[in-house]
């Protein structure tokens, strides 16, 4: 994140990833939300797995100014990416070798911005 010190306001409201409302049902207090990063803005997860193999990656995203592009690294790999489109819409980025036990996915941004609601390995 560019701007470490403004912290979100309203989900994991103690850390710097600006995580912002889709939308908010405030009669069942539910919401969905999403991360916004910005050009040269990244943001990194690490998680664990529990079969080595390839799996195909997708996230739902949207970008206000398109083509949105950026690069995904897994573990030591990196991969260029583009969404073009303004509205939520699942882009599937390919199939990606994760390893048993821990892994590491950063997604930055190299121009525009993104608006990203989720990823997910399958």
């Amino acid at each position: 994140m560019v701007d470490t010190a403004k912290k979100s306001e309203q989900y994991r409201t103690t850390e710097p990833v600006q995580i912002k409302l889709i939308e908010s049902k405030v009669e069942s207090d539910l919401s969905e939300q999403f991360v916004e990063l910005k050009e040269t803005e990244w943001v990194v997860y690490n998680f664990n797995n529990l079969e080595g193999r390839k799996y195909e990656f997708t996230m739902k995203a949207a970008a206000d100014n398109i083509p949105a592009k950026g690069i995904i690294q897994i573990n030591d790999q990196k991969f260029d990416f583009t969404v073009i489109d303004k509205n939520w819409a699942e882009v599937t980025l390919g199939d990606y070798y994760l390893k048993a036990g821990e892994n590491k996915l950063q997604i930055q941004i190299i121009s525009n911005a993104l608006k990203i609601d989720w990823i997910c390995f399958k």
